[in-house]
């Protein structure tokens, strides 16, 4: 397997609130999500899955918006945003199930 590079700063706090470009990504880069014609994104009905998840993450994540975000074939692509006082909150809350 081939070994990833490491592309997070070096000396950046990831547990601050902050802007965050997030990309998940299907198994084995298979195209779950739909396809490409003629320059259009077309989703299949796990594009539109994925697409409403993601448009939920605010619905249950306190001090956590989501910004511009993009479905794939393979993946998707956004920007969370996620509040400072919304670190760790989430951590609390699933102890707390």
């Amino acid at each position: 397997m081939r070994e990833r590079k490491q592309i997070r700063l070096k000396d950046y706090d990831y547990s601050k609130g902050g802007y965050y470009f997030v990309t998940v990504c299907t198994g084995n880069k298979e195209e779950w999500f739909g396809r490409v014609k003629n320059g259009e994104m077309i989703l299949s009905k796990f594009g539109e899955v994925a697409k409403n998840f993601w448009a939920e993450i605010p619905d249950h994540f306190t001090g956590v918006g989501i910004d511009k975000f993009s479905v794939m074939p393979n993946h998707v692509h956004g920007i969370l945003i996620i509040e400072e006082k919304a670190v760790g909150n989430a951590y609390m809350r699933s102890l707390q199930r």
